[in-house]
């Protein structure tokens, strides 16, 4: 058995249990996949309601005043 392998084996029972819950572990999947599309959502509505007020900010600007 050569060191290369003798390493792999002996990391591979030192952090095997954790290294096989990180990838099975599907408990918070759906919840970060919400968490990304709420996100993306609040800077979808805070990107239109910018653009909202520059254009009344500009129809504001362009009335005359005497």
């Amino acid at each position: 058995m050569s060191h290369y392998q003798l390493t792999q084996v002996y990391l591979q029972a030192l952090f095997g249990s954790l290294l096989d819950r990180a990838r099975g572990d599907d408990r918070g999947a759906v919840t970060a996949e919400q968490i990304v599309l709420i996100g993306a959502a609040v800077v979808g509505a805070g990107i239109v309601g910018t653009i909202i007020w520059q254009k009344m900010q500009d129809g504001a600007n362009s009335i005359p005043t005497p």
